[in-house]
């Protein structure tokens, strides 16, 4: 109102105006600090399990509170409409990502209500502190502080992070669009892309190395107790214990704790733990056999081998069909027993 004044007067407002914007950048200080804040204690309270509802109410609650692809939103509803009796339908991210969008939502209001409340001029130095502001939170807090998380030992924990962190990409897309539709300006022409959507990106490649690395460490301690009998004199029927144990660990693996990543994912770790396999058998026939091995044996890895090719097929049962139907496909551990004289 002061600045009503003044400025009816005609007098000069620019040093209290001034004033005005550091107040503004203040208070995106405040506010970006208390998001951290509550940011850290909805991280330290995660489960980072796939968010189980069984209430319809709040089903659609979360459909209207969380960015998620169109396609996905239509399928949820969907789903819903479809349950009859008890509600009960898990979404695939955990309880973080839902309040993280309440945040951020709440915490951006504040702030357009605070610039719609106290000022007028300057507008587009505001909107240049509102996104600073908003960039710094995707950033510096939510994305550097859930990648710090991938440092754990756990891989439910991470594969649930690489979940969360999809859907971390979809919120700053989707930021981004309502930043741009609803900027201060008013100018439909002006674009606003938030630089942290391809932090996400990379946080979650990050993530899927992790994901890999853990895996593979697991994998080859299990490879550590594989002692191939190369000069046994038995053909045997079954794998070796240490083979199914191999495979066992992978099965598990995929059907549980795997279970939520995208199919996309699923199947690059797949064939990124049979290459690794592939590569770790290779070594074991060029530097860890005798001069001398029986027939016997090579029928035996032979036996080894099938039975962890057959792996694929029981983790994805809906392309088992689809490898029957092309004769032509052959998976790369399919093993074919050489010749042998003598």
């Amino acid at each position: 109102m002061y600045v009503c004044i003044l400025e009816n007067h005609n007098l000069n407002i620019e040093p209290l105006y001034r004033l005005l914007i550091v107040v503004f950048e203040k208070v995106c200080n405040v506010n970006t600090t208390a998001f951290s804040a509550e940011f850290d204690i909805l991280l330290h309270d995660d489960d980072f399990m796939p968010l189980a509802i069984s209430d319809r109410g709040l089903y659609e609650k979360m459909l209207k509170i969380c960015w998620m692809k169109d396609d996905e939103l239509a399928k949820a509803r969907a789903e819903a409409a479809e349950q009859n009796g008890q509600f009960t339908i898990t979404l695939p991210f955990s309880p973080l990502y839902p309040m993280t969008c309440t945040l951020l939502k709440k915490t951006y209001n504040k702030l357009i209500h605070f610039i719609g409340t106290y000022y007028r001029h300057e507008l587009h130095t505001l909107n240049n502190i509102l996104v600073k502001t908003m960039e710094s939170i995707f950033s510096k807090i939510i994305n550097e502080k859930i990648r710090a998380k991938l440092d754990s030992t756990s891989r439910e924990e991470i594969a649930q992070i690489l979940i969360n962190l999809d859907y971390f990409v979809i919120a700053a897309k989707e930021f981004s669009n309502m930043m741009t539709r609803d900027n201060i300006l008013q100018n439909p022409s002006i674009e606003i892309k938030l630089a942290s959507i391809n932090n996400y990106v990379e946080s979650r490649k990050y993530a899927e190395d992790q994901l890999i690395e853990l895996i593979d460490s697991k994998v080859t301690d299990i490879l550590e107790t594989v002692d191939l009998d190369w000069r046994a004199m038995e053909v045997r029927q079954e794998p070796d214990i240490s083979i199914v144990d191999v495979a066992q660990f992978l099965e598990m693996m995929f059907s549980s704790t795997l279970v939520n990543l995208p199919y996309s994912v699923q199947t690059l770790l797949i064939f990124r733990e049979f290459d690794s396999l592939t590569r770790q058998f290779l070594d074991i026939l060029l530097h860890e056999t005798p001069p001398k091995i029986t027939q016997e044996s090579i029928l035996n890895f032979e036996v080894d081998m099938k039975y962890l090719e057959g792996i694929i097929s029981r983790i994805f049962p809906q392309r088992e069909s689809e490898s029957n139907a092309n004769n032509e496909l052959q998976s790369p551990l399919m093993i074919t027993s050489p010749t042998i004289n003598g």
